[in-house]
């Protein structure tokens, strides 16, 4: 008596589909790495230098002083003007003599003296000149420092506030490219888990058939039974894998908003020279009552205030 052994019919089935993240995604990581290389650096000033140069220089200048006998054309004038004063006195007094049959008298050398005297009170005049010029001279030297800083700092305010646009297009470029980078990630990952989702579909279906054709055969079940198990678990491993990576993108984005928040917060300016002198530990700047003794700068700043706020900018 012969047997006939049956045979079974059982369906092939592709690998399980494996996560890879396509060129695209790479290129977009690659971008925000090198962002993240690209970052600009700490300011710099230009002009610190000379400004603290200068800034010296008005602080440390000497105070006024006029030498009267040190000053060349002071020394020309009194020459003259005594040389003058002397012959207007003789010239008095010889023709105060000859009203007197040519005798000297008192009055002669009180009219000598008197003439002479006028030379004398005229030189005073001069050296008082000299000595308003020599005062006015001095100012304009304080001005012309003055002004020189004051160029100096608005020129470097300028360059700090180019400084923090360049800085504020730098993190909104970040911003662009990790968003890019996300939504690029989240629709791949979500495509591939369809992907899997399909491949257990037909896994599962594909089962079910061979189990059934082998319900007579327990070992078969058994093994095709530890079959599934553990691809059950790699699909487990899969999905814990797909959190993890939810995950991370969520915390990128997190780290995003941290930046961007410490980039846009307010900044508190100081409002007196005293918050100033704490705030940056220099006091180099202009008290208010300086301030308002200097129109140039007064005019240029407005409030006190607003002066304080660009010095901060300048020295915080």
């Amino acid at each position: 008596m012969s047997t006939t052994k049956k045979k079974t019919k059982t369906t092939t089935t592709t690998k399980r589909p494996v996560y890879k993240k396509s060129d695209k995604v790479k290129k977009a990581e690659k971008k925000l790495t090198d962002w993240e290389k690209d970052a600009p650096g700490d300011y710099e000033s230009k002009y610190s230098g000379e400004i603290d140069s200068i800034l010296n220089d008005i602080l440390n200048r000497e105070k006024f002083s006029y030498n009267l006998n040190a000053d060349p054309i002071y020394e020309q004038y009194k020459e003259s003007y005594t040389q003058k004063g002397k012959k207007a006195m003789m010239d008095t007094v010889g023709q105060a003599s000859a009203l007197t049959g040519g005798y000297a008298n008192s009055y002669a050398v009180t009219a000598g003296e008197q003439a002479y005297d006028e030379y004398l009170n005229e030189l005073n005049d001069i050296a008082i000149d000299l000595r308003d010029r020599a005062y006015e001279q001095y100012g304009d030297e304080g001005d012309k420092l003055f002004q020189e800083v004051t160029l100096l700092r608005s020129l470097d305010g300028d360059d700090y506030e180019k400084y923090l646009n360049e800085l504020e297009r730098y993190y909104k470029d970040g911003e662009y490219l990790l968003e890019r980078l996300t939504t690029m990630s989240d629709a791949e990952y979500e495509q591939f888990l369809q992907t899997v989702d399909a491949w257990e579909n037909d896994r599962d279906f594909a089962f079910k058939e061979y189990t059934d054709a082998l319900d007579r055969d327990e070992f078969a079940q058994e093994m095709a039974f530890k079959q599934s198990e553990a691809e059950r678990d790699q699909a487990n491993k899969d999905r814990d894998y797909s959190l993890s990576v939810q995950k991370f993108n969520a915390s990128q984005k997190e780290d995003s908003d941290s930046k961007k928040k410490s980039a846009s917060q307010t900044i508190s300016y100081p409002e007196t020279y005293k918050e100033f002198c704490s705030a940056t530990g220099y006091a180099g700047i202009m008290t208010e009552s300086e301030y308002y003794a200097h129109d140039a700068v007064a005019k240029k700043y407005g409030t006190y205030k607003k002066y304080l706020k660009a010095m901060y900018k300048i020295y915080k």
